[in-house]
């Protein structure tokens, strides 16, 4: 079976003395090769192999994310499998997450209060870093465990409640990796930006993108990841730098994307931004991305992706088309990666209030099936309901369930929470399924239903229309910090009906 780090190793001996990854920290550039990265994963793989580990969970929890695809690769040489770690972490979860998935070894490079009854195993440089393995003797291996054909485990946000715990095997993320990289023409010209958090299942699907297209992937400070849109942008598409180019393919969420292009920008800055895709949140409506576009450069391809962590990482796709005058149809891609019937969306006169009420998804990625059921548990062909992603091959395993539900035959379905529309059920390439809102996402006041995706919507406009409104703003930052939409709790819709009514 392929395995995740295969990828990197194909591509590392294609592109050996590239630049891999790079990590700018304003006051000095510090890059390292993809034959550096199979040198030092190769001794993080017999640092773990001597310490005992075999397949197993190994944590990882590192503040510098130069490091974090060697220590990933390192783990997936041992036959382990990696699991990030916020560092933010409290206490009390992070010791249930190390029970949950039995986490025996953690590779870190700062021992704090969370590891300080753990043992020091070895103390080493990882790219003129240093490095720690820890080990905790209480925590029992498993044997038999499943963790040996996983990649990688993960949690879900726990916006929605609880945090779930997602085991990931190889063949529910490397289809992903493997069309998105032809989707987006990746080459080893490219530079890509690592912006999300390593503990967001994107941020997997961004680095083996990169690296196993022998492109570059750059890395920042969390300050400059999180600094203002302005500063950003410079930094991402203003600064030479001798080992890279500029970035030229960026995937963000949109509220991320509305603080990086949403304020002025320098003008005398010629962005190299080939593709841009969006996801995570639903997609803002064309005008915005129109004008996001413009300042760009006009050529810029913009894509929406959707998926969930519990069928890890991305379902569907679906190509934006902003051009005035062009056919509203689909389009067949078909290539040896197997990417076929990407949706195109245009723009006319009613297409910004479609887009915002009802946001298409596009076509499902490789190995994924798209199913619409109702509130009793029947599929829909037309109308509404709730979405579920089923795959047979793509099965990630949910907290206590063990790799049996693999080997019971046929798809298996999860839950979104997302309420869809499903239309044209006979048209030749399939049905469109459109987004409409969560399926929590009402409430009721003053005895009516009130629906939070229209207030949601009508605040998204607000901020990307107004950023210069200091309680807007500040809600579109804690957006982007958090990855959650813009209005969950009672103190924001208070700040936004503040401001909507001034």
């Amino acid at each position: 079976m392929r395995h995740l780090h295969d990828l990197f190793i194909e591509a590392a001996k294609l592109h050996p003395k590239k630049y891999a990854v790079i990590w700018d920290a304003e006051s000095k550039v510090f890059s390292v090769t993809f034959a550096e990265i199979l040198a030092e994963s190769g001794h993080i793989s017999e640092n773990l192999i001597a310490a005992g580990a075999n397949g197993e969970y190994v944590g990882i929890l590192i503040e510098n994310p130069m490091i974090y695809p060697t220590l990933m690769i390192g783990v997936l040489r041992s036959y382990c499998a990696f699991v990030p770690i916020d560092l933010n972490t409290k206490s009390d979860w992070f010791s249930t997450l190390i029970r949950k998935v039995n986490i025996r070894f953690i590779f870190t490079d700062k021992i704090d209060s969370l590891l300080e009854e753990w043992t020091l195993v070895k103390h080493f440089s990882v790219h003129n870093h240093n490095v720690f393995l820890m080990y905790d003797e209480k925590i029992q291996k498993r044997f038999g465990s499943e963790s040996s054909t996983m990649a990688y485990a993960i949690q879900t946000s726990g916006s929605t409640g609880i945090p779930k715990i997602i085991r990931v095997p190889p063949q529910s993320i490397i289809p992903n990796i493997i069309q998105l990289r032809s989707i987006f023409l990746i080459t080893a010209e490219d530079t890509i930006f690592l912006s999300s958090p390593l503990t967001f299942d994107p941020s997997i699907v961004e680095i083996f993108v990169t690296l196993s297209s022998g492109a570059s992937l750059l890395t920042a400070p969390h300050h400059i990841r999180a600094g203002p849109g302005p500063v950003l942008f410079e930094y991402l598409f203003g600064k030479s730098r001798e080992c890279c180019g500029k970035v030229s393919v960026l995937s963000v969420t949109p509220s991320y994307a509305a603080c990086l292009f949403g304020s002025p920008l320098n003008k005398s800055i010629d962005p190299a931004l080939r593709v841009l895709s969006l996801g995570g949140e639903p997609c803002p409506p064309n005008n915005t991305l129109s004008e996001w576009r413009k300042k760009l450069g006009g050529k810029t391809k913009i894509f929406s992706l959707y998926g969930i962590t519990e069928v890890s990482c991305w379902a569907s796709v679906v190509e934006i088309q902003l051009d005035e005058g062009r056919e509203k149809d689909k389009y067949s891609a078909q290539n040896k990666e197997g990417i076929n019937n990407l949706d195109k969306l245009s723009s006319d006169s009613d297409g910004m209030m479609m887009e915002i009420l009802d946001l298409p998804l596009g076509s499902p990625l490789m190995e994924t099936m798209l199913e619409v059921r109702d509130s009793e548990g029947n599929i829909v062909r037309e109308g509404t309901g709730e979405l579920f992603v089923g795959s047979e091959t793509r099965v990630c395993l949910l907290d206590d369930e063990d790799d049996s539900i693999v080997h019971k035959g046929g798809p298996i379905y999860r839950a979104t929470g997302d309420m869809v529309r499903v239309c044209n059920p006979l048209k030749e390439t399939g049905p469109s399924i459109s987004y409409i809102q969560r399926k929590d996402e009402a409430m009721k006041r003053f005895g009516r239903w009130v629906l939070i995706k229209n207030i949601e919507t009508l605040a998204t406009e607000f901020v990307w229309a107004y950023q210069d409104m200091k309680e807007i703003s500040i809600e579109a930052s804690c957006c982007v910090s958090c990855g959650k939409n813009l209005i969950r709790t009672k103190t924001q819709i208070l700040h936004l009906t503040d401001a909507l009514t001034t």
